[in-house]
């Protein structure tokens, strides 16, 4: 389904905030050139950035005295765009709602967010070069989920030089799932899936990013609720593995543990005397193998394989970096 983006941004002409001091002429308008390896309903994961409103982003950028190439922040203290939010306009450039416009002197740092209207207390400390994220909210449904993404301050500054833009790099800060549910060999179809929830998903919390060391963190999580993964009239097939649902789930990264997140299937089983259709609720955990310490971890895709076979159920997970070119490793769990 999806793949851990590793956004490739291009700042091309870029501008100055009203609230700054500094003096310009308008030499060129602010504009980036994202770049991502696949996009989809909610998680992105390829060649092109997506294009709709819902994935505007916000740019912070500070001004100093030095010219473009220097990779010492210290002198960049002047704020020169604070979160300004920038738009597919045409072709393959982003450019600001409001209009941003180079520095005639100096150069520029920035860094970003992806959605622009991502809910949370958003902050970045160039000088320490540290992402700062109060009271995030995921929300439970589907069709509201964003892919959350970040993209640290650039290596060094830079100024109009009249090209494509500066390359910066979006990274994901939320956990992609994806549930497939298939039956085993020489078992015959008389499963259909009626309902799956994930319950207890914790929907609020604070994350950090540091760039040196490149730590991600989640903490002070707090329980939201539950999420409907599926609902409506799934038969499994042996012949294919058969996604749940079209909608990505995509979560704040957090604890997995049988004690923590339970995955809900509600299932009719078919029996083999005139047609009963027996109901079934089966509950089941997601941490694998201690798969990641039983964490989700941030820009990571999990995919749990559900298989029904007799009277047992198996649940297998694998995982994946979202900007890994192979396969995750199958991680073997026993049945249930």
């Amino acid at each position: 389904m999806k793949k851990l983006v590793l956004a490739a941004l291009a700042i091309g002409a870029m501008a100055a905030c009203t609230k700054s001091n500094v003096q310009f002429d308008q030499p060129g308008e602010i504009a980036f050139q994202p770049v991502a390896q696949k996009a989809t309903k909610a998680a992105v994961t390829g060649p092109d950035y997506p294009t709709e409103a819902a994935y505007n982003f916000n740019v912070w950028a500070w001004w100093g005295a030095p010219d473009a190439g220097t990779e010492d922040v210290s002198q960049f203290t002047k704020p020169y765009i604070d979160k300004g939010e920038f738009k597919h306009k045409v072709g393959n450039s982003w450019r600001g709602v409001q209009t941003y416009y180079w520095p005639t002197t100096g150069s520029l740092f920035f860094a970003g967010y992806s959605p622009a209207d991502a809910q949370g207390d958003f902050d970045y400390n160039l000088q320490t070069k540290t992402l700062i994220v109060g009271g995030y909210v995921q929300p439970t449904e589907l069709s509201k989920m964003k892919d959350l993404m970040w993209f640290e301050a650039t290596a060094k500054s830079h100024k109009n030089n009249g090209t494509d833009g500066v390359p910066v790099e979006f990274k994901h800060a939320l956990s992609w799932l994806t549930f497939k549910f298939n039956i085993a060999e020489g078992n015959e179809p008389m499963w259909t899936v009626k309902k799956v929830t994930l319950t207890d998903i914790k929907t609020k919390a604070q994350f950090t990013a540091q760039k040196e060391g490149d730590s991600k963190v989640w903490s002070n999580h707090k329980v939201g609720g539950n999420i409907e993964v599926y609902n409506g009239s799934l038969l499994v097939d042996r012949t294919i593995s058969v996604e749940t649902s079209e909608q990505e789930v995509i979560v704040i990264p957090q604890s997995c543990a049988f004690d923590a997140v339970k995955l809900v299937i509600d299932f009719e089983q078919e029996t083999y005397v005139n047609g009963v259709v027996i109901p079934h609720t089966k509950t089941l955990a997601l941490t694998g193998a201690g798969i990641n310490d039983d964490k989700w971890e941030p820009g990571k895709h999990y995919t749990y394989t559900i298989t029904f076979k007799g009277e047992e159920i198996l649940i297998a997970p694998t995982v994946d970096e979202w900007d890994a070119v192979t396969p995750g490793v199958e991680i073997p769990v026993s049945g249930l």
